[in-house]
């Protein structure tokens, strides 16, 4: 059974609202049962029980209606009294020159706040994945500095050993040509 509760001013409108738009609903569902439905899917019943029909209908609509509105009746005072008084705190809270959103008529205008979000964590992973390339990319350049760096050095340490080589190799020209000139090839 629902509990009482007392329900102030600012939201006692709003829940009054749904508890109305709750019985509006249950009244048209019920509202579209009719005799013929029932004969149809009870081939047992006929129309000439037409005036039974009627009154089973109306005694399980009066039955159905009463049990589901209080149904819903106790689930509104449960689950929505909360919602709807943040709504009308929001509503109080708010200043009265606000002018709330309505949708342009644009669509892709209006999707525009939605995707901005995305946009925002996408546009920080990417910045993230570009500092994160900026710095791989300043740890290659300074591996090629210092490869630079260890090449030049080899083509300076080989052009010595180059020179060196030239060097010993007219040195051994000039022994090789005094040998032969003093005829002493022993």
């Amino acid at each position: 059974m629902a509990k009482e509760h007392t329900v102030t001013p600012e939201d006692g409108a709003r829940l009054e609202n749904v508890k109305i738009s709750l019985k509006s609903i249950v009244d048209r569902l019920l509202a579209s049962w009719k005799c013929s439905l029932l004969s149809k899917y009870f081939p047992s019943i006929t129309s000439k029980e037409e005036i039974i029909l009627q009154k089973i209908i109306s005694t399980v609509a009066e039955d159905l209606q009463r049990n589901l509105l209080r149904d819903l009746a106790e689930i509104v005072e449960t689950e929505m009294k909360e919602p709807l008084q943040r709504l009308s705190n929001m509503v109080t809270q708010c200043p009265k020159d606000t002018k709330a959103w309505r949708p342009s008529g644009d669509p892709i205008k209006d999707l525009a706040a939605h995707d901005l979000k995305v946009l925002q964590y996408e546009y920080s992973r990417l910045c993230d994945v570009l500092v994160r390339e900026q710095q791989n990319t300043l740890l290659l350049k300074n591996k090629v500095l210092k490869l630079r760096n260890k090449v030049s050095e080899n083509e300076r340490e080989l052009l010595n050993v180059k020179e060196r080589c030239v060097s010993l190799m007219e040195e051994s020209n000039i022994i090789t040509e005094h040998i032969v000139a003093s005829g002493d090839l022993s």
